[in-house]
This record gives structure tokens, C-alpha cells and sequence, in this order.
């Protein structure tokens, strides 16, 4: 899968509504490894009012480190900072570290998980 493909995906997801309240993570970074990753996530409530705990949909990409990706170091980016989804995708877009990503056309190494917070 490539990062692009990975993207359009993560945007198509957000046109599905829940029932839960939710939040929307994109990171990216090498994290001392051979490895860069580039991670996107939906976290959900759990409904459970007892429950203070998360479910993280993620989808993580990896790809060798590059002389480009080790420069970026890592970010990463909440929705919650923003009042609405497309500002949060624009803003994300704009950062130079994605534009890099998502230029990459290659497909890279993906694994798609839920996990508990």
C-alpha cells in the first residue's frame, strides 16, 4: 500500500460516522529504528461508561529509513485541535514531512490493528 492510497483511505473512513465520540491521530518518525513509520489512527470511545480506556484503529506503514526520512525526526497531529475534520486533514496535508510521505509512491509494509489504550 502506498502512503497516498493509505491516505485517501484514512479520509474515506472519516465519512463514516459513529456512535461513539472520536479522534483522529497522524504521526510519522523513525523513533531510533532502521524503520519510518507512518501511522494513522481513529480512536474511539468505548461506550462503556465504567471505562476510561480507548480503542485505536491503526494503520501504520514502514519503510527503510532514507537520508530524506531520517531529517524529518517525528510529529504528530491531533483532529481535536481543530474545529472540524477537513481543517484538521488541510492542516495535516500542509505539513512538509506528509508532502514528503505521501510523494512516496512506492508501496510500503502496512499492518492494520486494533488496540486497546
Amino acid at each position: 500500500m502506498t502512503p497516498n492510497e493509505a491516505w485517501k483511505l484514512f479520509q474515506h473512513h472519516a465519512r463514516h460516522r459513529s456512535f461513539c465520540s472520536c479522534g483522529w491521530l497522524t504521526s510519522y518518525g523513525h523513533y531510533g529504528e532502521d524503520i519510518f513509520t507512518f501511522s494513522l489512527v481513529r480512536q474511539f470511545d468505548t461506550l462503556e461508561t465504567w471505562n476510561d480506556e480507548y480503542m485505536q484503529l491503526l494503520l501504520e506503514l514502514k519503510h527503510p529509513v532514507t537520508p530524506q526520512f531520517q531529517a524529518l525526526k517525528s510529529w504528530n497531529h491531533w483532529s481535536s485541535d481543530y474545529p472540524d475534520l477537513p481543517q484538521y486533514f488541510r492542516a495535516v496535508e500542509a505539513n512538509p514531512g506528509v508532502q514528503l510521505v505521501l510523494a512516496n509512491d512506492a508501496p510500503w509494509e502496512y499492518e492494520l490493528r486494533l488496540e486497546e489504550t
